[in-house]
């Protein structure tokens, strides 16, 4: 290693064993933390290093320097950027060419138009600057309040001074929050429609049960940003604490790469409420209550709800408050869930917590403390406290020493895993020295440290968690006897005259003010803590935990479930209120849902120096610790319970390395399934597949009624479809059908999975689901019994060009238990001709294309829908004697009013509408429909 001119900075050659070969690197005197020689190499420290020795701050080696400042704003403005709602003003230019602005990236405009753009922006002609940043419109739809929603937008740039815009086209902003809203799908990826968007709307047009209103119109406008989501206060009191040279709590530490875990440990006791936790789980819970950071990954059917309750339970009963977060309400209302459901002998256990965010969601949390209150007065005259306290405190003695053996065990394996570790780094070092003369002489030095390394393992010996604890035989209803005490008495502090008025708060008829006074007066600082006595558990989402005060942490303990799928900018707002940490997730579930649009990220990454690892766009909080904090290692929950050996083990071999220990060993042919769907015809809607969802339907048939059934489709037009299906059939089985992201967390004994890959799907759609990870694992890993996947492979073949696939993988590893095919002829006429009802669809589209076109030029204030159903637009009394028909028939093209009135019905008809009567009965009781609505079909 050498000094530079300056003494700045050190260069030399580096090496990290995990990596082959050395490295030349640069580093900053200022952030290097510590200095020391590794064991059996020559033991020098030069000089001008030991000034350095005690430096505070430690940063992560070999990557870029960390500004903490810099990634706070970089969060705020990327929220700032994701909440654009609404247009909030907009300017209409006339004759305005598009084409000829692509072409020219540049366009003049007149000074009328300059300064009717100006007016739109509420700019003072004194206050004018030179350039402004706007958006032109591409596609958007208006409500229902006239506010036009953005779907698609260019960014471009008007220059006053010049009297002219410009434009990036690299800047088209796929606008995913509103778009996901509008199909329903949060997981959509927008890009599919960027070479397509009339295939957008078609998709919006077939989901919408009310027909938007579509404005392509050469607007240009400004965007409005809803800045009550923006942690921007937040992050100023982080930076102020930064700015003044205060510590971060070791939370916030952990998030910048200046972690260090303190010399002396925590060995706190720890607790569990029944003997089906495994060591995995144990190491977790241990982890939780003694350290300051613990990560934890749980694949899917591990136990991780499971373990998260005894992490609250171990938490509770060492005296703590604990605040429960996640991204999602249904992630943080399933460990409420399960907290609710805790029972002692016969009684519930009125457990001490508070449910916070939304009004509804508030709502629900009062409504717990009601009835968890009320509970406590129905059972106060039934029990002795004072009793049930004396017997606690009798048993609790022989528990403890128990779990003291545990811990025992524990702290002993932690030991052995140090060695271990040493063992393995010794070997590889001497791997790369036996490689260089240089260092060669040092080899037998290492050898002996090896050896003793070797001796000390022997020594440590290894105990089995799960086996001691069979051998323990602990009495598990005495630690629940604790937390049922626990509860009793938060509630009886609300008898106290000094919470009578929090009684008052809590028992008021009017829920929203209820909720108002609990914001404005117990969430600050000062009457937090008393809050936090009666309920030491708060649970809420991550960016609902903005209402809490900022001057300290307020919480001993954050648990943030789902960490895989959280974002890190609310995060970090969750992170700063606690002063120790548990993040329980899995990156190869489903990741944060982001709405912030490529081109901004990268604009914003570009302008504060953002590294990778805290790419807004591109990380989860999990993985952002995990790769920044290398002082905490990641637990494993390894154990899975959920599904038979044959279904989760290809998620296992694809996406775990095969460390999971697979309880279930049940094997069976029947356990996965491919049905080849051999389709001869196009499908109307595009990502959907007539013949997969009647495929479905007939595998349903063969389902036992007592089993429970997930069907999960990668597109939200699949899922409504089988889902039409199923009603219109009218399938009285406990069915379940969505997109992946309702199945988080869940669990059925079948899940069909449909692919709908077709041949004519786009690039786009294959693209989006070929390798995607997260959505095949959790969509696979749901089933327990069985898994059937539908699929096309012969437009999944083609899309692929030959390339390999997670996709493709699925299906060769399904098919390998049980493979059939499925077309038109397996079902015969039991549905009518399937292909007849789509043989016309080119010659649709071409048709609502001319149609639109004729209505732009000389109709304005109509428009086209495509297929529309009946019930929707058309008024009829559930006794008329066509109702029934009514909810199933749908119209091919409506022409309608900017009222929504339609004016006319037009189908497309094929040779069965003049030679099937069954067809042409149906086309009688649609005329008749029509006629009493006062509408006229054209044939």
């Amino acid at each position: 290693m050498n000094f530079d001119k300056d003494k700045t900075k050190i260069t030399g050659l580096a090496y990290n064993y995990q990596f082959t070969g050395y490295k030349q690197i640069t580093i900053e005197l200022e952030r290097i933390n510590n200095v020391r020689c590794i064991e059996g190499t020559k033991n020098f420290v030069q000089s001008g290093l030991k000034t350095y020795m005690k430096v505070p701050k430690v940063n992560n080696y070999f990557t870029d320097e960390i500004n903490e400042k810099h990634i706070l704003d970089y969060y705020a403005d990327c929220i700032e950027n994701s909440e654009d709602l609404a247009f909030v003003s907009t300017y209409l230019i006339e004759e305005f060419d598009l084409d000829k602005l692509l072409l020219s990236e540049t366009m003049k405009l007149q000074k009328e138009e300059v300064d009717g753009i100006l007016k739109m922006l509420n700019v003072n002609q004194d206050k004018v600057n030179e350039k402004y940043k706007l958006a032109f419109n591409v596609l958007s739809i208006s409500n229902f309040d006239k506010e036009i929603i953005p779907l698609v937008y260019l960014s471009i740039y008007l220059d006053v001074f010049k009297q002219e815009i410009s434009i990036d086209i690299k800047e088209t902003v796929f606008h995913q929050k509103n778009i996901s809203k509008l199909l329903k799908t949060p997981d959509i990826d927008p890009e599919i429609y960027r070479d397509n968007l009339e295939q957008l709307r078609e998709d919006i047009l077939s989901i919408q049960s009310n027909a938007p209103i579509f404005e392509e119109n050469p607007l240009i406008f400004k965007l409005k940003v809803d800045l009550s989501l923006s942690p921007r206060k937040d992050f100023e009191k982080i930076k102020n604490i930064i700015y003044s040279n205060q510590e971060l709590t070791p939370v916030l530490k952990a998030f910048f790469g200046q972690y260090q875990k303190p010399a002396l440990s925590n060995n706190k006791n720890i607790y569990f409420i029944d003997n089906k936790v495994n060591a995995d789980q144990i190491m977790a819970i241990h982890s939780v209550i003694n350290n300051d950071l613990t990560y934890v990954q749980g694949p899917p059917g591990t136990g991780k709800s499971a373990t998260i309750v005894n992490m609250v339970i171990s938490s509770i009963l060492n005296n703590e408050t604990i605040l429960i977060t996640s991204y999602t309400n249904s992630a943080v209302d399933n460990i409420f869930e399960k907290m609710k459901r805790l029972k002692y002998k016969d009684f519930l256990i009125p457990f001490p917590m508070i449910r916070l965010g939304s009004f509804d969601y508030a709502k629900k949390g009062l409504d717990y403390i009601k009835r968890a209150y009320k509970y406590y007065i129905s059972i106060k005259n039934s029990i002795n406290i004072q009793e049930l306290n004396k017997e606690y405190e009798r048993k609790i003695g022989e528990e403890v020493r128990k779990i003291l053996k545990i811990n025992n065990i524990i702290q002993v394996n932690k030991k052995r895993n140090d060695v271990e570790i040493k063992i393995n780094y010794y070997d590889k070092l001497m791997q790369v020295f036996s490689t260089h003369k240089k260092f060669k002489k040092n080899i037998p030095k290492l050898q002996k440290y090896q050896s003793a390394q070797k001796g000390q393992l022997t020594k440590l010996g290894k105990k089995n968690i799960d086996n001691i604890l069979d051998e323990l035989s602990i009495d598990y209803e005495v630690i629940l006897l604790g937390i049922f005490i626990k509860s009793v008495k938060s509630f009886m502090l609300l008898d106290e005259i000094k919470y009578s008025y929090l009684n008052e708060i809590i028992f008021s008829k009017n829920l929203d003010e209820a909720r108002k006074k609990l914001l404005n007066e117990y969430y600050l600082e000062e009457n937090l803590n008393q809050l936090q006595k009666i309920f030491p558990v708060f649970l809420t989402t991550n960016i609902s935990t903005r209402v809490f005060p900022f001057n300290g942490p307020t919480f001993d303990l954050l648990i943030m479930d789902e960490a895989g799928q959280c974002e890190n900018a609310h995060s970090i707002v969750a992170m700063s209120k606690a002063k120790r940490a548990a993040f329980i997730g899995d990156p190869n579930q489903l990741l944060p849902v982001v709405t912030l649009s490529e081109t901004t990220n990268n604009n914003l990454t570009y302008q504060y120096s953002i590294p990778d690892v805290y790419n807004y766009k591109k990380t989860s909080i999990l993985q952002t610790l995990n790769q920044i904090d290398f002082m905490n290692d990641l637990i494993l929950l390894r154990k899975h319970y959920r599904c038979r050996k044959s279904i989760v083990n290809f998620a296992n071999k694809k996406y775990y390395n095969e460390t999971l220990e697979i309880e279930n060993d049940k094997v069976s042919s029947d356990d996965c399934k491919f049905i080849n769907v051999k389709s001869e015809f196009y499908n109307k809607k595009k990502n959907t597949s007539l013949l997969e969802a009647v495929a479905i339907i007939e595998e349903l048939k063969k389902i036992p009624s007592n089993q429970s059934i997930g069907i999960i489709s990668p597109f939200r037009n699949q899922t409504l479809l089988i889902q039409n299906k199923i009603n219109e059939l009218s399938i009285n089985k406990n069915v379940k059908v969505g997109t992946v992201h309702k199945f988080q967390g869940q669990e059925k004994d079948v899940i069909l999975l449909s692919l709908a890959i077709g041949k004519d799907s786009y690039k786009g759609s294959y693209d989006w689901i070929k390798d995607n990870k997260q959505l095949i694992n959790v969509a696979t890993t749901r089933a327990k019994e069985q898994l059937i996947v539908v699929g096309d492979k012969l437009s999944i073949d083609n899309l692929s060009n030959g390339e390999e696939a997670d996709i493709k993988d699925l299906i060769i590893y399904t098919s390998k238990f049980t493979a059939s095919t499925f077309n038109e002829k397996s079902v015969g006429k039991k549905y009518g001709n399937l292909s007849s009802k789509y043989l016309y669809t080119n010659f649709e589209d071409l048709f609502f294309d001319t149609l639109q076109r004729l209505i732009n030029i000389n109709k304005k204030g109509f428009r086209i829908n495509g297929q529309t159903d009946v019930k929707q637009v058309l008024k009829i009394h559930a006794d008329h004697p066509l109702f029934e028909y009514a909810t199933k028939a749908s119209f091919d093209f409506l022409v309608l009013d900017n009222k929504n009135n339609v004016k006319l019905a037009i189908e497309l008809c094929g040779v069965e509408h003049k030679y099937d009567q069954k067809v042409i009965n149906r086309d009688k009781m649609k005329n008749q429909i029509a006629k009493e609505n006062g509408i006229e079909i054209i044939y």
